[in-house]
């Protein structure tokens, strides 16, 4: 018989990768996968073989949350699931003490990432005091888990992947850096900065650079401003926002991924989707050296960084120098484990069997 599966988790179905991704990969013969989250207002998808469960959106946070509450609990007495995969620990916590005897997992998928300096954060806390009253939780690294100081016993490491793509084997006769992400904290003027540095040392040196994200009005105006100010309207091309099939020629086009992440409190412990994103398509990365970032990124695949111009623009250059050794295949093979096929198949189904046996 089908193990029935509730993943739960504030956002709307599809607009979450993690959870999504979770949805789409876990084998249908064995699971009856339902997911449950608010209707945010995006253009609804649909999985096959997935049950999408919809809750309205109130004003009143109060009253939101009271009937998000409300509605889970019902649909977990009429479904009577064998699992509940709890995500975003806002809800968790409820959830799980109207449901003491139900196995239940708390997952985490980030920390507070505008922690900084500070020694301590309201948010982490939160995390930590939820997860007392789970048997097990799951986190999507270690250092994270470390962080926030979860009981090690408990805990189950589900990491961050991206999905494989068919792409042609890369050339690097040209340098053509790609940013894709948010530009809100990010800092990404440094990188023009940076690129600035690098052209007044290797003036011959074809490069061009794509950025596609969005940020407030004042970061995207900082940003076009800097593209500007250093005279790169030639070479740095902001694309704005755009959806992920809008922008699969420049995984293609593109052979230089661009990771930059402050190094700073919960940035460093925070994996990013988009370095597998781009190692998975066959491009070295240039990554600022934050934990997670240390930890995934082989030498052959790219060039670690300190958050600020002159370090990027040494990384080009060191990425310049051996650009004739690169080679896309060798980085694909290396980080084929990192697929959420793969995640799905050899870490979480293996973790959702053994609770459910």
């Amino acid at each position: 018989m089908k193990k029935k599966i509730l993943i739960s988790i504030t956002s709307q179905f599809g607009y979450h990768t993690d959870t999504y991704m979770y949805c789409k990969y876990l084998d249908k013969s064995k699971y009856e996968v339902h997911y449950i989250g608010f209707d945010a207002g995006h253009k609804r998808r649909e999985l096959e073989g997935v049950n999408i469960h919809y809750i309205p959106v109130a004003y009143n946070k109060l009253k939101r949350y009271w009937i998000y509450l409300s509605t889970i609990n019902k649909l977990i007495r009429l479904e009577n699931f064998d699992l509940l995969f709890l995500v975003d620990c806002q809800g968790s916590l409820l959830i799980r003490l109207s449901n003491l005897f139900r196995k239940t997992i708390m997952d985490v998928r980030t920390g507070d990432v505008r922690l900084g300096t500070k020694p301590f954060s309201v948010f982490n806390l939160k995390i930590k005091l939820s997860s007392l009253f789970f048997k097990r939780v799951s986190v999507i690294s270690c250092s994270l888990s470390k962080l926030l100081n979860l009981t090690e016993e408990k805990c189950h490491i589900l990491p961050l992947g991206a999905e494989e793509m068919l792409l042609p084997t890369k050339s690097f006769e040209k340098l053509q850096l790609f940013y894709i992400g948010t530009l809100q904290g990010r800092n990404i003027t440094e990188t023009i900065n940076g690129l600035s540095v690098f052209l007044k040392r290797n003036k011959d040196v074809q490069i061009e650079y794509h950025i596609v994200g969005f940020g407030s009005k004042e970061v995207e105006t900082e940003l076009l401003d800097s593209i500007d100010h250093f005279q790169l309207k030639d070479i740095v091309t902001f694309h704005g926002r755009k959806n992920h099939d809008e922008v699969a020629f420049l995984f293609e086009k593109c052979n230089i991924g661009v990771v930059y992440i402050p190094i700073v409190g919960g940035y460093t412990c925070q994996p990013t989707t988009k370095l597998y994103e781009y190692l998975l398509a066959g491009m070295p990365v240039i990554a600022t050296r934050t934990l997670e970032n240390e930890l995934a990124l082989q030498n052959i695949a790219g060039e670690l960084i300190e958050d600020n111009a002159e370090s990027f623009a040494q990384g080009l250059e060191s990425l310049l120098k051996r650009k004739d050794s690169l080679n896309s295949e060798e980085i694909k093979q290396i980080y084929k484990e990192n697929t959420w096929k793969n995640i799905v198949k050899n870490n979480l189904e293996p973790y959702i069997d053994k609770i459910c046996q």
